[in-house]
Order: C-alpha cells, then structure tokens, then sequence
C-alpha cells in the first residue's frame, strides 16, 4: 500500500470519527440541553409568583400565547416530572410525539393527552402520554415506581388544568403489552364507561395487575388520571401510573407504610411462557 492511499485512508477514518463524535455530542449533550432549556421556560412561567394568586383557567394564560394547545401541567415533587400538557385540537396528537410545547420539532416531544379526552370535560379516567427518554427526561421516572421505595417517597401526583388544581393518589403501577404477540391486550385507555359497574371493573383490572399492593381505594364517585409511557421488558411494552383525584376534604397523605410489594400481579401472558 503506498503512503498517498495509506494518507488518504487515515484522513477518511479520521473524518468518519470525527463526524461520530459530533453526532454523539449532538445526541448526548446538546440534546438533552435545549430540551431541558425549553422547558425550563415554561416552568418560569407556571411557577412565578405572580402566577399563584390566579384562578385555574388564568393560570395558562401566559403559556397559551406560546400554544393555545397548552391547558395543564403535571408535576411529581422531587422528580423531574414538572411539564406544561397538551392537547392537540385538530385530534392529531402523534404531532406531539415530536413537536415540543412550542410547537418546534423536538425528538424529546411533549406531555400530551390521549385524543378521546377533552380538557374542558372531566372524564371518568384522563390519559397521558409521554417519551422515556435516556437521559431521564419526560416521562422516564415513571419507571422507577417498580420499586417499592420509590413509590413510598413519590405517593401523589400533582395534575392542575384549566378547569381545576388537583392532587392525585397512585392506586396502580403495572407493565403492560400493545402487541397480541405478547398476549391479550389489556386496554388501559378508556376514557369513559358505559355504567359504574365498568368503571369499577376497570379499577379492579388496573389494581390486580398493579406492582405494588397500594392502600388507597376507589368507589364509583372517583376519578382517574392514567400516565403511559414506553417500557422495554418485551418490544412495545409500556409501564403505566394510575391515580384517583383526592376527593373533597380527604387528608391528600398516603399511609404508604401500608403499601407492600404485589407477590402475584397479573402480568402479561409473555411473562409465564
């Protein structure tokens, strides 16, 4: 090999490790940065103090000129749970699979709800969505409520909207499958029922396959919220969160001394092959 194709060879793998480089800083650096500085943004604005005198629909306002998408904000204490939620309008809400609350394109995405729902309507059971990304933001975090512990120090759920402010209680932390190969498909995403007795069927489907034996109960005046975000266990898993809105003049503490990990949850059929 003579030294111009040897020179010529080094100068291609050199360019090759050179673009990698970039392509990994990119990914690893620059990335999670703007993302966590975009939303920084929003959290200025939610969490100034002048915001904290405001009623429920004035609240948004501020983010609303950004996106009128914008009308909630969900927030888990000591995690990094703390984000504006949208809610596509035209029903296109895989636009937030990859746009931010701005609208930008952003692989990081947006805290988003499920079309079926309406944020100007209190549905039996409220959906949301969002990424597990790498580096822990999103809805990454959901996946540490498969230990005990963690669950003991995160019980509640902090979900306002434009309607109202409300804490929510975890009754379910549960892994589920979305492909038949898996097993039976447990739907998980209904918004309404048709009676109380579907709704508590529901409850107690959530609560068998719940992870955690969580002693916080549900009768037929309750209401749901449900976070939903992507758990590698199997090819298309996903690990799911299932609160109870705290009822009108309930303590919104949780014993969760009481709580024990479940010894027999109902798993998807994958697990028992």
């Amino acid at each position: 090999m003579t030294n111009k194709i040897r020179k010529i060879l080094i100068g291609i793998c050199s360019a090759v490790i050179l673009v990698s480089l970039i392509i990994l800083c990119k990914i690893l650096i620059l990335d999670p940065m703007l993302a966590d500085r975009t939303n920084k943004q929003a959290k200025d604005i939610y969490h100034s103090s002048e915001q904290e005198t405001l009623a429920p629909e004035d609240k948004f306002k501020s983010l609303q000129e950004l996106n009128s998408d914008i009308f909630g904000w969900i927030k888990i204490n000591n995690t990094v749970i703390d984000y504006p939620v949208v809610w596509a309008q035209d029903g296109k809400a895989e636009f937030y699979l990859n746009h931010n609350y701005k609208k930008e394109k952003s692989k990081y995405g947006s805290i988003f709800m499920d079309p079926a729902c309406d944020p100007t309507y209190i549905h039996r059971n409220t959906i949301l969505y969002g990424h597990h990304m790498a580096d822990g933001q999103m809805f990454a975090e959901l996946l540490k409520y498969s230990d005990l512990e963690f669950y003991k120090s995160h019980p509640v759920i902090k979900f306002d909207t434009i309607l109202s402010e409300n804490t929510w209680k975890i009754i379910s932390v549960f892994k589920t499958n979305t492909r038949e190969e898996h097993g039976e498909i447990f739907n998980y995403t209904v918004a309404d029922f048709d009676s109380t007795a579907d709704f508590l069927e529901f409850v107690d489907e959530v609560k068998k396959r719940s992870l955690i034996n969580i002693p916080v109960t549900v009768n037929e005046d309750d209401v749901l919220l449900t976070l939903s975000t992507c758990s590698y266990e199997y090819k298309d898993f996903r690990t799911v969160i299932v609160a109870r809105k705290v009822r009108d003049q309930e303590d919104p503490e949780v014993e969760t001394d009481e709580a024990t990990k479940a010894s027999n949850p109902l798993m998807p059929a994958c697990y028992y092959r």
